[in-house]
């Protein structure tokens, strides 16, 4: 999972600087800080999923993960 997200977020990264390189749409493309702040910020998503897979992982695990998506939906 952590490496379907590394490639999909090096995939965006080529993507983003071929639109900086070329500039074709006349907007002004992003800047550096804010592509890495884009991929940091998915890095950690991908993280917290795996986390929560593996908690997943055992039966008290699972009965937890479940009240807390609960919880989450009464609080939503």
């Amino acid at each position: 999972m952590v490496v379907k997200n590394f490639v999909q977020a090096s995939t965006e990264n080529k993507q983003i600087t071929k639109l900086t390189s070329k500039n074709e749409i006349g907007i002004e493309a992003p800047s550096k800080e804010q592509v890495n702040e884009v991929l940091e910020i998915k890095e950690q998503d991908a993280s917290k999923n795996l986390s929560r897979s593996h908690r997943i992982q055992t039966a008290e695990g699972w009965k937890r993960e479940q009240l807390r998506r609960r919880l989450e939906k009464r609080k939503v």
